[in-house]
């Protein structure tokens, strides 16, 4: 299956290859530049260390995507869209049910009566807070 990808895409299996040799160099001269500092065995409790920070990031991001600030704005706009529309629908029936006592039968006919005590339970808990 592999061998199939990289025939009929070369040039996206050579950026891929490109791309892994260059964070294996980097990874390499990192940790021969640390071990030149703080010798061979420091060099990889830093290198394992930095995995080790590396992924829990990575994990992080996944599981949480709003906890990191690149993707923060993102999640609390889809949260407020999603709010939003659980929140508009109780809101439209309770303005239907005043238009039925102002106006009496010349309200809007796509009112549903039945939603109206959604709509009064849902402004009762938005009073409370």
């Amino acid at each position: 299956a592999l061998l199939g990808f990289v025939a009929e895409n070369k040039l996206i299996a050579s950026v891929i290859v490109l791309i892994l040799v260059s964070v294996i160099s980097l990874v390499i001269g990192l940790t021969w530049g640390l071990a030149q500092a703080v010798g061979w065995m420091g060099a990889l409790v830093l290198d394992l260390t930095g995995l080790w920070v590396f992924l829990r990031v990575i994990v992080r991001m996944l599981v949480f995507p709003g906890s990191t600030s690149c993707f923060r704005r993102s999640t609390e706009y889809n949260y407020d869209c999603d709010l939003s529309r659980q929140v508009i629908t109780p809101l439209y029936e309770f303005r239907g049910l005043l238009d039925i006592f102002v106006r009496g039968s010349d309200a809007d006919p796509r009112v549903d009566i039945a939603h109206i005590p959604v709509a009064v339970e849902m402004l009762t808990v938005l009073c409370r807070n």
